[in-house]
């Protein structure tokens, strides 16, 4: 790598750029008379990695010269698009753009001249972009940083690192400019590093399927964080400071192995999405009630013998899954007050009844009761004039409401594995004027 850089750039981004099998990059370089300064790694291609991506690194900073002068190259090759399309359909503008915020910023009057080098290390052509001759500048140290910094916006929005066998957190991402979702679902990661988070950008946070147990507290700077997903970890525990994540609107904590439902969670004002799933949580707090904002909750796989009558602040929840709780036996009356509820889904628990108001739901449109030990319906279950779909299947039913194949919109209804008498229930089928829209599993 050194005898294919020559003296351009410093060996320490040489050793970085080895260390993290770069198999292709594009630079820049910001040089004060002989000394290397800043390096700007606007895009680099790792090998066995699906797309490129870019982050910077800063080097030592060094006091400014009088009279100083500054030359600025651009590696590039006609290869990288490659790897680039489809994903930076605009790198070209991309490209361009940087090429005038350079010229703009340093006062660079005179073309920009395309020369061609061969460097044979890499088996390929590289197309130099070069400043001819020196600038003079008056540009103050601290400025430059500044361009360094500053410099442009990443040309893409994700980054995603997913299903690569990655065992050690990659701590340069937390540098990116630009990026707004960050994929590293589906890898070994056991640990994230307490450093610096700088990506002001993120709002989207994918990290299931790792080996995560904690959070750290430093995850709280992510101010434009939207979108967390921690499913499939043995996250053990929720750094308080997560509740300062002012703008997450949907976390997913999907098979976690959380001791209890954490705190903080309900301090996140601006939730609309929750899913968790533990099998050691026990209880749902009361201030889960304070998520008024929620239009869907998933509890799924935990130890809850009930939920508590808060829920009834949920004004705006459209869908409620609740299901595979082998100790739930009931649900809270406060259900009946989810007025704009348009899917209940509850299978896989141990519920024995349910709430007498449930005809309360009118825009209710999916019902599924299956796997549970339900005895007997509410009998105002017929006046849901919005239900399209009802499964009550494998439970301990002996009566189902006559009239429920007269209900409006009910175009699918299953009860097997009950112990409905069927010869009457299938006469009564047979004589609805909607048998022929109705889809009847016994």
């Amino acid at each position: 790598m050194n005898e294919l850089l020559g003296n351009i750039i410093s060996a320490e981004l040489t050793l970085t750029l080895e260390n993290n099998d770069i198999e292709i990059a594009l630079l820049s370089n910001i040089k004060c008379r002989d000394y290397k300064q800043y390096i700007w790694i606007i895009a680099v291609k790792y090998k066995n990695i699906k797309q490129p991506f870019r982050y910077y690194t800063a080097l030592k900073q060094i006091e400014s010269p009088e009279n100083e002068t500054i030359e600025f190259i651009i590696y590039s090759n006609d290869k990288i698009s490659f790897y680039i399309n489809p994903k930076w359909k605009d790198f070209h503008l991309f490209f361009d753009e940087a090429i005038k915020h350079l010229k703009r910023t340093l006062c660079i009057k005179e073309p920009l001249v395309i020369s061609e080098s061969s460097k044979s290390n890499w088996q390929f052509d590289f197309e130099i972009i070069k400043q001819p001759k020196q600038i003079r500048s008056n540009i103050e140290i601290k400025t430059k940083e500044d361009i360094v910094f500053d410099f442009i916006n990443s040309p893409t929005e994700i980054l995603d690192l997913s299903s690569l066998n990655l065992e050690i957190f990659p701590i340069e991402i937390f540098k990116l400019f630009g990026i707004k979702t960050l994929n590293l679902s589906n890898n070994k990661i056991s640990d994230i590093p307490d450093i610096d988070i700088k990506m002001d950008d993120l709002q989207s946070l994918l990290l299931s399927d790792n080996q995560i147990e904690t959070l750290p507290y430093l995850i709280g700077q992510l101010k434009n964080l939207s979108i967390l997903d921690l499913s499939n970890n043995p996250l053990i525990d929720l750094p308080e400071e997560i509740s300062r994540l002012e703008n997450l609107s949907k976390l997913y904590l999907r098979n976690v192995m959380l001791e209890e439902f954490p705190e903080c969670i309900s301090k996140l004002k601006s939730l609309t999405h929750l899913e968790i799933g533990s099998k050691k949580i026990k209880n749902i707090p009361d201030t889960i009630g304070e998520l008024i904002n929620l239009r869907e909750l998933k509890i799924e796989g935990t130890a809850i013998e009930n939920l508590p009558e808060s829920m009834k602040n949920f004004i705006n929840l459209e869908s409620l899954t609740i299901i595979n709780n082998k100790e739930l036996k009931y649900l809270p009356s406060a259900i009946e007050r989810l007025y704009n509820l348009k899917y209940l889904y509850l299978s896989g628990n141990k519920l024995k009844r349910l709430p007498e108001s449930l005809g309360f739901l009118s825009v209710l449109e999916r019902i599924d009761l299956s796997n549970n030990q339900l005895q007997e319906l509410p009998p105002d279950i017929t006046s849901l004039g919005a239900l399209e779909y009802l499964d009550l299947s494998f439970n301990r039913l002996e009566e189902i409401p006559e009239d429920i194949f007269d209900m409006e919109s009910l175009s699918y209804l299953d009860i097997r594995g009950n112990k409905v008498n069927m010869d009457n229930l299938f006469v009564r089928f047979l004589e609805s004027p909607k048998r022929d829209y109705i889809t009847f599993n016994y």
